[in-house]
């Protein structure tokens, strides 16, 4: 029988209960790294907790009703297509110098 999603496996719950037993919580540490603007450690820490407060986005797919991939024609004024396409060539062309080969 498999367990319940979210479930502590285990492993995971003796390491809980280790930690409840000592009054350590690893959350707490990770907080305290998170909110010392001096420590090499805050982006870190802050990314870390990040992942159990915030839930990481998910790629979709968006289907039609009978279950084909949506398919989406973007038409562009042939103006603004020049102008994007002037745009990404001064990007790509931006640092190069004239003497470049």
């Amino acid at each position: 029988m498999a367990r319940k999603k979210g479930s502590f496996n285990k492993f995971s719950r003796s390491v809980a209960e280790m930690c409840a037993e000592k009054g350590f919580d690893p959350f707490d540490v990770l907080m305290a790294f998170a909110s010392d603007p001096k420590s090499e450690w805050q982006f870190a820490a802050a990314k870390e907790l990040c992942s159990y407060i915030k839930p990481k986005a998910q790629a979709i797919q968006i289907s039609t009703p009978d279950g084909q991939p949506l398919q989406a024609n973007v038409q562009i004024k042939a103006e603004t297509f020049d102008r994007i396409s002037k745009l990404a060539d001064a990007i790509l062309n931006e640092g190069k110098t004239s003497g470049a080969i």
